[in-house]
C-alpha cells in the first residue's frame, strides 16, 4: 500500500508551479498526490495528471505523508539564514528530484486563443511578490524596443490598465501561443519554462528568488 502524499504550499502561483516537480516525483513512485493551496490556484492542476488540489483545512491525518513547503511566513527566517536559492531550499530533502515543470494535459479553454496573440509580444511587467521589481512602464518600453515589428500586449490586473485573462489555463495557453514573451521574475516566467522553447526574462536583483532556467533569455533591466 502506498499512502497518499499531501504537499502544502498555499500561495502564490509561481511558487506552487515550482513545487509541481515534487508532486510528479511522488506520483512516479505510485503514490496519490494531493496539493493543498488556495482555491484561486486550483486551475493550475487542470494542466497536470499527477496531482489533485485541495483547499486549506483538509484533515491532515488522512495522508500518509505531509510535506509542508510554504516558506512565508513561518519558514522565512530559516530560508534567509540558509542562503540558498528558492529551488535549492525547497528541494533540499529530495536531491534526486527532477525539477523540470511538466504540464502533461492540454488546457480546456472556454474560448480559443485569438489569432493575433500568435503574432504578438506578451509583456508581464508586474512582479507582485518582488521587493525590487523594475518600473513596469520601463519594461513595456523595453518590449517595444526588443520587438519593434510586432504588437505588444501587456498582461496583468485590469485595475493596472492591463489585459487580464480569466483563468490559469487561459493564461498558460496565451503564453504558449505568443510569438514572444517578456516577463519580469514572476509566475509568467515560470509558466514559460513549461510551455515555450524560449522567452525573455528580466531577473530579480535577489538571485535567491530568481527563476533560472536554461531556455530563458536574460534581459538587462537597464
Amino acid at each position: 500500500m502506498n499512502p497518499a502524499v499531501l504537499l502544502v504550499y498555499h500561495e502564490r502561483l509561481g511558487d506552487i508551479a515550482r513545487c509541481l516537480p515534487l508532486a510528479r516525483h511522488f506520483a512516479a513512485q505510485g503514490k496519490d498526490v494531493f496539493f493543498e493551496c488556495k482555491p484561486e490556484y486550483h486551475g493550475l492542476f487542470s494542466l497536470v495528471s499527477y496531482a489533485m488540489p485541495v483547499a486549506p483545512g483538509v484533515p491532515r491525518e488522512t495522508f500518509g505523508e505531509v510535506c509542508r513547503l510554504q516558506i512565508w511566513p513561518e519558514r522565512f527566517a530559516h530560508f534567509e539564514a540558509r542562503g540558498l536559492n528558492w529551488m535549492d531550499y525547497i528541494y533540499e530533502p529530495w536531491p534526486g528530484c527532477d525539477r523540470e515543470i511538466v504540464f502533461d494535459r492540454h488546457p480546456a479553454l472556454a474560448r480559443p486563443v485569438p489569432d493575433w496573440v500568435k503574432q504578438a509580444c506578451l509583456v508581464f511587467p508586474n512582479g507582485y511578490s518582488q521587493r525590487n521589481a523594475p518600473d513596469p512602464r520601463k519594461t513595456v518600453l523595453l518590449a517595444h524596443g526588443l520587438f519593434p515589428a510586432v504588437p505588444v500586449c501587456v498582461i496583468g490586473k485590469r485595475d493596472l490598465g492591463c489585459h487580464e485573462l480569466g483563468s490559469i489555463p487561459e493564461l498558460t495557453a496565451w503564453i504558449a501561443a505568443a510569438k514572444h514573451v517578456l516577463a519580469v521574475n514572476t509566475a509568467a516566467s515560470i509558466l514559460c519554462s513549461a510551455v515555450r522553447p524560449s522567452w525573455h526574462h528580466i531577473p530579480d536583483l535577489d538571485l535567491r528568488h530568481d527563476w533560472t532556467h536554461p531556455r530563458r533569455i536574460v534581459v538587462n533591466r537597464n
